[in-house]
């Protein structure tokens, strides 16, 4: 009896040593009050019972303070976790500390036993405050975690106060699932994804799948990344440095305010897979134009061919019928029935050809201002003439005089183009595909801009629909190409029209191949070290058509393709600078050598050959006052001169607007840029067909007037989706989130920048047919009578 009552006494002690005054069972989903202070330290003992080890720690105090508060530790056998209360946050930017009253942390562990009951595990609490503390506690289980597909969720955050969520796989295999967030407040906070395992990271540790966000954000969960489900954890920034400067110190925006707890919303939305179905849709589509276009131009060429039947019938009883067999090696100038044939398949309006051939003459006598005209031809080559030994009329045979060797430099277009490819596409892909490695290595999705409430990843790939959706602009690009080789076959052996260069239309095709292979490496992780990617083979294609379009009755005085691209190196140099520094002067640099470089270039098409040559024939006149001054600076061909003179001011006109617009943060550097070089081919070709049509009256043919309504279409439907962007690559990455939108109804797998890529696509092979077709009116037209202009 007495060895039993000395047993009862040593467990007796034994409790009262385990659970005296400091220690408490604890209740979940309970709040509890405690009283701590200096003297005495306070235990409690949680029992999770038959589930997963997840819990959020809640607790507050209204009298702890930061001299003296409140240490709370939570411990489990292999996991530990502590902080206090009033938690101190150091704000750095600021050089400020701010107290947080109310607190929480998410506290679990992987350890079970074999029945798989939780491991228990106790929060202890203790402070240095030689008064009364009165501390809040509130502990929450798992279950109380759980989202659902389709429900909207409502929660407060703050820098102390993490907000941690499951969600599980329904099990119709749903392959994506949409996560978006909005929040009613600037305020920076940060949304990660983990897998669905301890320890949870809340304090911004870069160990899982995260991003920052202002009012708006999104991300889209590949379902073969997670197990049977993943963790949303929600915590808001102390400051909101990294929303503002994070991959973009350039920007000036200002910071929030003190006050960091706000009101968050997120729903989570599971996306059926139409992968597969949306993109064979698009292909399809694609390929269908391309076969629609083929079409277009057999139709046009039917009926082409039926009316130059219609038209032989009507001459044939004109023909004597001793003419109407005509040798092999007769040209076409011999043959006045087919010359006839063609100079009717022309549009009308053109002087007869004495009355041509009369005022050739007479502005040639006019234009020497000391030798007859046959004394200057003799001296000088007529394509190195200046303005004051070349008639005011030139007609294109006057400028076509080397033509075979002009046509063969023509391909130096598409060499230069291709090393451009070779040597800028490599190291291209090989930086953003370190980009992308980076991204899914540390899961920072501030690295990239996506869409993310419409970035479909597959594979590698974390946004494949951008990435796939330019394949317009390579199929297109492979038509057009295609196209200019019917054109040349069909062409190419005519003495008569237009003389075309081949070389150019190819370089044209293959630049926009490479705007679609470079596009898409953009696409791979979008962002201002990248941009430059996007629009580089944009410059080419706008230079080639401005070069095309000069050629075509310039063939022997026209820009040499070693100049072209030594102009597009250099802008393409002020952009790169631009793009990195954002700077003014940078702005005012590139407008200074755009205007140098527009007066040199109009000069050149006013002289029609060298410019320092004629200039320095008009200073030595002048000098020598052989004539009065007025004469000499009276422009001799008025129609070109206003022409030239319109074009620098447009300039000036688009540069000064274009840095204002800069200055106030409305477009980057590299858009300025663009839609200086896409004035001036709209001013060229506006100018062009002014002289084509309404000057010289030689009209368009129907094919031309088709591909020319058709490109204004599809520009301008174009420029619609273009100007509602969903991302912005000029902002930080939490700023251009709130451009973030869902995917189109249609297919629910492309976005409106998708549209973009396949009405830009379309757009562009248009206005290359207009540019291939421009003078096929005038294919079977003695060069001899076709002016220059």
């Amino acid at each position: 009896m007495a060895a039993f009552s000395l047993r009862c006494v040593i467990v007796a002690l034994f409790l009262v040593q385990c659970y005296g005054d400091g220690d408490r069972n604890g209740n979940f989903s309970e709040v509890m009050q405690f009283v701590v202070n200096s003297s005495s330290n306070i235990r409690i003992h949680f029992h999770p019972g038959h589930v997963k080890n997840l819990f959020k720690i809640i607790a507050w105090s209204t009298d702890a303070t930061s001299k003296d508060p409140v240490h709370l530790v939570a411990e489990q056998q292999r996991n530990i976790l502590s902080w206090t209360v009033p938690l101190i946050l150091a704000n750095s930017f600021k050089n400020t500390d701010t107290v947080y009253a109310n607190t929480s942390r998410i506290f679990c562990d992987n350890e079970v036993d074999h029945l798989g009951w939780g491991k228990n595990f106790t929060v202890t609490l203790s402070t240095a405050s030689p008064t009364n503390v009165t501390l809040y506690l509130l502990v929450k289980k798992d279950g109380n975690f759980n989202i659902t597909s389709g429900n909207q969720y409502s929660l407060s955050v703050s820098p102390s106060q993490t907000d941690y969520f499951f969600y599980r796989f329904s099990h119709n295999f749903t392959l994506t699932t949409v996560i978006e967030i909005n929040s009613t407040s600037d305020a920076c906070l940060s949304a990660s994804i983990q897998n669905n395992q301890c320890p949870v990271f809340d304090l911004g540790v870069a160990r899982s799948v995260h991003q920052t966000i202002t009012n708006k954000g999104g991300m889209r969960i590949l379902r073969s990344n997670y197990g049977e489900g993943f963790s949303l954890v929600l915590s808001a920034k102390i400051n909101d440095s990294d929303c503002i400067k994070k991959y973009n110190p350039f920007d000036k925006r200002v910071f929030g305010e003190d006050n960091r707890t706000f009101h968050v919303t997120f729903v989570v939305t599971e996306i059926a897979d139409n992968r597969t179905s949306a993109t064979f849709f698009v292909l399809g589509m694609v390929v269908l134009a391309c076969l629609v276009a083929v079409f277009i131009v057999f139709v046009f060429h039917l009926c082409g061919q039926a009316a130059e039947r219609s038209r032989s019938d009507d001459n044939e009883s004109l023909i004597p019928r001793e003419q109407e067999s005509v040798p092999e090696e007769q040209s076409i100038e011999d043959s006045p029935g087919l010359l006839s044939q063609h100079q009717q398949s022309t549009s009308g309006g053109q002087p007869e050809v004495q009355e041509e051939s009369a005022s050739h003459q007479s502005a040639t006598e006019e234009g020497q201002p000391e030798e007859s005209a046959s004394q200057q031809s003799a001296n000088e080559d007529s394509v190195g003439a200046n303005e004051w030994t070349l008639p005011d009329e030139l007609m294109v045979s006057d400028l076509a005089q080397n033509l075979q060797d002009s046509r063969e430099k023509s391909f130096g277009f598409v060499w230069n183009l291709l090393l451009v490819v070779i040597f800028y596409g490599i190291p291209v892909t090989q930086l953003v595909w370190t980009y992308q490695k980076i991204a899914d290595k540390t899961g920072d999705e501030d690295m990239c801009y996506y869409n993310y409430l419409c970035a479909n990843p597959f594979w590698i790939f974390g946004d494949f629909n951008h990435i796939f959706s330019n394949v317009g602009y390579v199929l297109m690009g492979a038509l057009f190409l295609c196209m200019v080789a019917h054109w040349k076959s069909k062409y190419q052996a005519l003495p008569t029209g237009v003389p075309r260069h081949y070389g150019v239309f190819n370089a044209m095709g293959l630049a926009l191949i490479g705007e679609g292979v470079l596009s898409a490496c953009y696409h791979v992780c979008p962002s201002q070290f990248s941009f430059q990617f996007d629009v580089t083979f944009m410059y080419v294609m706008v230079v080639l058509c401005m070069v095309q379009l000069y050629k075509n009755r310039h063939s022997d005085v026209s820009l040499s393709h070693n100049l072209a691209f030594i102009l597009l190196g250099l802008y393409i140099l002020l952009a790169t600078v631009g793009l990195l520094t954002e700077e003014v002067a940078v702005v005012a640099v590139f407008m200074t050598i755009n205007t140098l470089v527009c007066i040199f270039l109009s000069l050149k098409a006013y002289f029609l050959g060298p410019v320092w040559d004629n200039l320095g024939n008009l200073t030595s006149q002048l000098r020598n006052r052989q004539h009065p001054v007025s004469h000499l600076l009276k422009p001799r061909r008025k129609a070109r001169f206003i022409c030239v003179g319109t074009a620098i001011a447009i300039n000036i006109i688009l540069s000064a607007c274009g840095c204002h617009f800069f200055i106030e943060g409305a477009i980057d550097f590299g858009t300025f840029i663009l839609i200086q070089l896409m004035g001036n081919a709209f001013l060229q070709t506006l100018i062009y067909f002014i002289f084509k049509t309404c000057i010289y009256c030689e009209g368009v043919s129907l094919q031309n007037v088709f591909y020319l309504l058709l490109s204004i279409i599809l520009w301008i439907s174009g420029a619609y989706v273009y100007f509602h962007p969903r991302a912005q690559w000029k902002e930080s990455p939490a700023i251009s989130r709130e451009r973030n939108q869902q995917c189109l109804q249609f297919l629910n797998f492309y976005d409106v920048h998708d549209l973009w890529h396949l009405l830009s696509a379309g757009a562009l092979y248009s206005t290359f047919m207009f540019l291939l077709t421009f003078d096929d009116n005038v294919a079977y037209k003695e060069r001899t009578k076709i002016f220059v202009f």
